[in-house]
């Protein structure tokens, strides 16, 4: 979006997390013409912000009475893999992410959320060590 207006960009980048970024990276490298671009990532980005904000009171209303040890703090960890398991290709990949998960998983009670981050540097450091192999 190089050449796009200042307001577009400004506009583009307000909605830019993980999902907008997923769903643009695959569409664009198909597509060349940036009018269809900014249409289709307006489009994207405008679904996400209407169901983030039609759902976030709904969250907070219907999650609200659940009892503690529901298994909710586990929603982070496998958006998170979902949002991995789209760029698994190689065998490599898949035995580094698979390590991952398992490791958040089992990690998940480490205290201060720590559970993801140790997951993710295990992950790398598995995948790299395969990697290095070849």
């Amino acid at each position: 979006f190089a050449g796009a207006p200042r307001w577009r960009t400004f506009l583009f980048a307000t909605a830019l997390v993980d999902q907008t970024f997923l769903l643009c990276e695959r569409a664009f490298s198909t597509h060349d013409d940036p009018e269809w671009r900014w249409r289709y990532n307006a489009a994207v980005s405008g679904v996400l912000v209407v169901t983030f904000l039609v759902m976030q009171p709904n969250g907070y209303l219907v999650g609200n009475p659940f009892q503690a040890g529901v298994g909710l703090e586990m929603a982070g960890p496998f958006a998170f893999a979902g949002l991995l398991a789209s760029a698994v290709r190689r065998r490599t990949e898949v035995i580094a992410g698979a390590v991952a998960a398992m490791t958040v998983v089992i990690a998940s009670p480490l205290p201060g959320g720590l559970g993801l981050p140790v997951a993710a540097v295990l992950g790398l450091v598995v995948g790299s060590t395969l990697k290095a192999e070849r």
